[in-house]
């Protein structure tokens, strides 16, 4: 990456998910160091269609049991500075986030 490309916010796609969730063979150890690499503090946003694709993806794939949208609402919730939830999911109690319902 050069000095050009550093401060620069990317969009990632859900092709990159879901290289690394398949463990392909030709894109999935690249797209691993880059899921790494926004892990370690680079910018990068993707979108809630992003992740509902990924979601049907694990759903028609038999895997079901991997999807964490709790996670997405937990990351939004933080981005904003929100504490407080109104849910009746117990999942949240188990977070910094206070349920309130």
């Amino acid at each position: 990456m050069d000095e050009e490309e550093a401060g620069e916010v990317r969009f990632v796609d859900t092709n990159i998910f879901l290289y690394v969730i398949q463990a392909h063979p030709e894109f999935g150890e690249r797209s691993k160091e880059i899921l790494e690499r926004i892990d370690m503090g680079e910018e990068a946003i993707t979108s809630l269609l992003n992740i509902a694709e990924i979601c049907w993806w694990l759903e028609k794939h038999g895997k079901k049991d991997r999807i964490e949208n709790d996670c997405v609402s937990l990351a939004v919730m933080k981005r904003f500075g929100v504490n407080t939830i109104y849910s009746n999911d117990r999942d949240f109690d188990k977070t910094w986030a206070i349920r309130m319902f």
